[in-house]
C-alpha cells in the first residue's frame, strides 16, 4: 500500500528500492532498528520509512542516526501527507 494522497506528485520524490540488499545495508543500524520492520518508502535525499510489527509508521534518516515515529500506521500516514504542511515529504 502507499500513501494515497497525491500519488502522481509523490512518484517524484520517492526512489524504488525493491532490487537493494537492505538486510545487508541496515545491518550496521541494528543498535537502533527494531529486529522486524518493513521498509516501506525511500524518499530522494534517502530517508526510510519503515513500518513496524505494530503497524506504525518511521522514519529512519541514516545521516543524522535517528529513528521517528510519525504515524501510527500507513493510513494515518497517507491522511498527514495530505496536510498542506507536511506535504513537502
Amino acid at each position: 500500500m502507499r500513501p494515497s494522497s497525491s500519488d502522481g506528485e509523490l512518484r517524484d520524490y520517492i526512489i524504488d528500492h525493491s532490487g537493494l540488499d537492505w538486510p545487508a545495508l541496515l545491518s550496521d543500524w541494528h543498535w537502533l532498528l527494531p529486529a522486524e520492520f518493513t521498509l516501506w518508502i525511500m524518499n530522494r535525499i534517502g530517508d526510510l520509512f519503515l513500518v513496524m510489527s505494530d503497524g506504525s509508521v518511521h522514519l529512519f534518516d541514516p545521516g543524522g542516526g535517528t529513528l521517528e515515529h510519525v504515524a501510527d500506521n500507513r493510513d494515518h500516514f497517507a491522511d498527514l501527507l495530505g496536510e498542506e504542511e507536511n506535504s513537502a515529504f
